[in-house]
């Protein structure tokens, strides 16, 4: 399944962020990102200073609206992340 399909399904039973990280950059392949529900769209390469700080900036955006993404629950200060109260990475 592509990217474009994957992010459709995910969007029609989550809302939780996403981030597109691609080695399409081409403006049409960014708006059809945004389009199918990405909240970013990131070309490769990537240094991953800006991953995380792209990661912080959208989890921030949305921390205001709930603690947790269908929980998935993400501590910054740690950089680890537990769904269902479970630790995954």
């Amino acid at each position: 399944m592509d990217g474009w399909t994957l992010c459709r399904k995910i969007r029609q039973s989550a809302d939780f962020p996403i981030i597109m990280v691609t080695a399409r950059n081409q403006k049409e392949d960014i708006l059809r990102g945004h389009e199918v529900g990405a909240d970013d769209y990131v070309a490769k390469p990537i240094h991953e200073g800006e991953s995380l700080a792209r990661i912080e900036l959208l989890i921030d955006r949305v921390k205001n609206e709930s603690e947790t993404f269908q929980g998935l629950y993400y501590v910054p200060t740690s950089y680890q992340c537990t769904f269902d109260q479970q630790k995954k990475c």
